[in-house]
C-alpha cells in the first residue's frame, strides 16, 4: 500500500450511523462517541435523548412558575399551592357555624380550599351579625367567622300580631254567633208564652180562636175571633 494514503470505505458507516436524524428527537445536536452518541439538548430539554421537555405550559398545573435546571425543573408555587408541581390547593381549617343558621360553601379547587368562598344565612326569627361572606385565604384560615344569629324581636312580632289578630276575629265571630243563637231561643221562649198568655185571656173572656186559612177569599188570616159562640170544648183542646 502506498505511503501516504488512506484508503476509505464509502459503505462502511451506512449500518453504523450513530446519529441519526431522530437520534435526539429533533430537540437537540447528537454527537458521536466511539462507543455511541451524546445529545446536548435545546433549551427547554432534557434527557439522554432529549426526550423530555422541561417546562411546559402544564408542568406546574397552571399554579406556579416552572424554573428549568440542567436534568430537569423545578416549580415556584403560586401562594395557596403546594407540591412538587403545585398540585394540591390549601385547605383551610373547619369552618365553625354559628347557631340558628345555615352555610353554603363552593370553590374553584373544592368548598374548604384556597379561595372557595362560604355564605350565611340565618334561620326565620333571626338577623344575621357580622359579615355573611368570609373566604380562604393562602394562610389556611378565612378571613372572618365572627358571625352569630340573634332573635329578631321585630320579625317575630310581625308573625305574632297577624296571627293575633285572625285569634282575635274568629273569637269575636263566635261571641256574635252565640248571642244570636240566644236572642232567637230567647225571642222564641217569648212568643211562645205570649200565646200562652193570650190564649188563656181569651178563654176567660168565653172567646176562642179557630184557625183558617182565609176569610171570604181575601186576605189569609192567622186567627178568627168568634165572640159568644157555642163551641165544641173538645174541639178547641184539638186546636194548637
Amino acid at each position: 500500500m502506498p505511503s501516504g494514503r488512506l484508503k476509505v470505505n464509502a459503505c462502511a458507516n451506512v449500518s453504523t450511523e450513530k446519529c441519526k436524524a431522530t437520534a435526539c428527537y429533533r430537540r437537540g445536536t447528537c454527537v458521536e462517541l466511539a462507543d455511541g452518541f451524546r445529545c446536548i439538548c435545546d433549551q427547554g430539554f432534557y434527557g439522554n435523548n432529549c426526550e423530555n421537555e422541561k417546562c411546559k405550559a402544564v408542568s406546574c398545573n397552571r399554579r406556579g412558575t416552572c424554573i428549568e435546571l440542567a436534568d430537569g425543573f423545578r416549580c415556584t408555587c403560586d401562594h395557596g399551592f403546594y407540591g412538587n408541581k403545585c398540585e394540591n390547593a390549601i385547605t383551610c381549617t373547619l369552618l365553625k357555624k354559628p347557631e340558628h343558621s345555615s352555610v353554603n360553601c363552593s370553590g374553584p379547587y373544592g368548598e374548604k380550599h384556597y379561595n372557595a368562598s362560604c355564605y350565611f344565612s340565618c334561620d326565620d326569627g333571626y338577623t344575621l351579625e357580622g359579615d355573611p361572606k368570609t373566604i380562604c385565604r393562602e394562610s389556611g384560615n378565612w378571613n372572618t367567622h365572627d358571625v352569630q344569629c340573634t332573635v329578631n324581636h321585630r320579625k317575630l312580632i310581625l308573625i305574632i300580631v297577624p296571627v293575633g289578630a285572625v285569634a282575635a276575629v274568629l273569637s269575636a265571630l263566635a261571641m256574635i254567633y252565640r248571642w244570636l243563637k240566644r236572642n232567637r231561643q230567647e225571642q222564641s221562649t217569648g212568643d211562645d208564652l205570649s200565646m200562652q198568655q193570650k190564649t188563656l185571656a181569651y178563654e176567660n173572656q168565653g172567646i176562642y180562636a179557630l184557625p183558617t186559612l182565609c176569610l171570604n177569599n181575601e186576605t189569609p188570616q192567622d186567627e178568627m175571633y168568634v165572640n159568644n159562640l157555642s163551641v165544641d170544648q173538645d174541639m178547641y183542646k184539638n186546636l194548637e
